[in-house]
């Protein structure tokens, strides 16, 4: 497909509150009405016994998905929800939301001889947008990355960018609950942190910006769907600066080249050629997710901070000091 006419997908906005369905055996929803993967599953892992060294993958699974093996195996819950749909990439959870979803990787433009996804759909793009983990439609889809993406258990591999798209539900469901960032003070507060579990491995982020953007193609725009991989330090810099530079609220937050990338994407205001979109970086060494005093800041921030602090105390004492007068 041609990227240059390639639009942002994450849906139109819903024009009324839908509902997700329950995911019936490997997922189900938690007492927050969070989907969550059950420990008494109508469908699990295979019965037959489990090699010690390394995980037995299904007859059929490359004519499905394309497999990289790993020395450090693939999750139990990846297996789970794998032998629901050899699709999932990953499990996405901001805590104080309702993303608690699995990631479904996007196959590209159905090709002519996929059975998988159904020769009947041959020429078909975003392939999830309303379809659910069995593949059946659904109006609220699923939470899918970019086909381009590379999430493996080879860190050095992985794209600098995951793209994720996922539709602006009026209850808060899949990317819902971001108007909230934007409409509720404080939130980004409570809800700064994302875990995503690959297959191989938990990776923790912090939410750095939010911003509305658009979503069709322009030549030399931000076209932000077609940047999953940010190769160079221009690229990055260039990208996490429009990002920042667009942003509701100024974080602080330091990025750097080498950081890890995630951006979601969703509908903005019901506005056709424009998205939201939600953009965290991975945490550091040392960096605690939950524990927003231990993110790094840039130098300008912390001066920032200084200055503000310093304005306030001095403002404070003029008026003691005009009240004692």
């Amino acid at each position: 497909m041609n990227n240059k006419i390639k639009t942002a997908v994450a849906a139109l906005s819903a024009a009324a509150a839908v509902g997700m369905g329950v995911f019936v055996f490997s997922i189900s929803k938690d007492g927050n009405d969070n989907p969550t993967v059950s420990s008494s599953q109508e469908i699990t892992e295979p019965s037959t016994p489990e090699p010690t060294t390394e995980f037995v993958l299904p007859d059929d699974w490359s004519k499905n998905v394309d497999y990289v093996p790993s020395d450090h195996g693939i999750t139990p819950k990846a297996r789970a929800v794998s032998s629901v749909n050899p699709d999932y990439i990953a499990w996405m959870k901001i805590d104080g939301t309702q993303v608690d979803y699995p990631i479904l990787l996007d196959p590209g433009e159905i090709q002519a001889n996929d059975g998988f996804h159904g020769t009947e759909n041959a020429g078909e793009i975003y392939y999830y947008l309303y379809r659910n983990i069995y593949k059946a439609y659904e109006f609220a889809g699923s939470i899918f990355m970019d086909y381009r993406n590379v999430l493996n258990a080879f860190g050095d591999e992985q794209s600098e960018n995951l793209i994720l798209h996922g539709h602006d539900m009026l209850n808060e469901s899949m990317f819902g609950s971001f108007r909230r960032y934007r409409n509720e003070t404080g939130f980004y507060d409570k809800c700064q942190f994302m875990e995503i579990e690959s297959k191989y491995g938990k990776q923790d982020y912090v939410i750095f910006a939010y911003l509305p953007t658009k979503g069709v193609y322009e030549e030399g725009g931000f076209n932000y769907w077609d940047m999953c991989e940010l190769d160079t330090k221009e690229q990055f810099d260039a990208y996490v600066k429009t990002c920042k530079d667009g942003a509701y609220l100024d974080t602080g937050i330091d990025v750097q080249y080498g950081d890890k990338l995630v951006t979601m994407s969703t509908c903005f205001n019901d506005q056709a050629d424009m998205r939201f979109i939600v953009v965290a970086r991975s945490l550091r060494e040392g960096e605690t997710i939950s524990d927003s005093t231990s993110i790094e800041h840039t130098q300008e921030w912390h001066d920032a901070q200084k200055a503000a602090a310093e304005a306030e105390a001095a403002s404070r004492a003029e008026a003691e000091s005009a009240a004692a007068t």
